[in-house]
């Protein structure tokens, strides 16, 4: 049986008090930065900038040079730290997804577009450092793998987290993309044969190219 399609609810931005109690507890400490990288990999959070580690928070978290960058946690509930920092902090988020069609494992995409529900979502912060793709955000993985046929014909990638990112940016009016690592392919190998070793360069690449970006040099 199909899953039903998510029906989302992008929260508003909570009032500034309570924004400033998630920030130092979700990240450790309360303060505006103008760029945060948010990633759920660890693999990828390895290679940014080892910046000063924040302490006391809910997740790990590190910053340099007016840039925030956080393990936050899978699919909607990204939700939580994008509705913590404030409008003024431009988001980048770096992801894995898996290829339906049109990318091999190893590429580094960027969401030019995301399917959320039944509605679909863009970039508030527009960027040509990579090719850009159509995602579907479900879920989780194996909805990814039950849907394949029905995504082939309008995605070319399907990922957890792009299209919450790209909705709330848009409600937030905040400056907002998603750099997606290509892990998989839903026609193909799956992430369970190909491993970590895979994507390892991707990876490295992706978060150099995002350290970059949020700091302009």
């Amino acid at each position: 049986m199909r899953s039903r399609p998510l029906e989302p609810f992008i929260p508003e931005l909570p009032p500034p008090a309570m924004r400033a109690r998630q920030r130092e507890r979700f990240f450790g400490a309360d303060r505006t930065w103008r760029t945060a990288i948010f990633t759920p990999m660890l693999a990828i959070y390895n290679y940014l900038p080892r910046g000063v580690p924040l302490q006391g928070g809910w997740w790990p978290a590190k910053h340099w040079d007016d840039v925030l960058a956080c393990i936050v946690p899978q699919g909607s509930a990204i939700l939580d730290p994008l509705c913590a920092i404030e409008a003024s902090t431009q988001v980048l988020f770096l992801g894995l997804a898996g290829a339906v069609h049109g990318f091999a494992v190893g590429d580094v995409v960027e969401a030019a577009s995301s399917d959320l529900g039944e509605r679909t979502h863009h970039p508030t912060w527009k960027s040509s450092r990579y090719p850009g793709a159509c995602a579907v955000t479900v879920r989780c993985i194996s909805e990814s793998y039950e849907r394949r046929d029905e995504f082939a014909g309008k995605a070319d990638v399907v990922d957890m987290e792009s299209g919450w990112v790209l909705a709330a940016g848009r409600k937030h009016t905040r400056q907002s993309r998603a750099v997606l690592i290509v892990s998989d392919e839903l026609h193909g190998r799956s992430y369970l044969e190909t491993g970590l070793a895979a994507i390892t360069e991707s990876l490295s690449d992706a978060a150099v190219h995002a350290a970059h970006d949020a700091t302009g040099r």
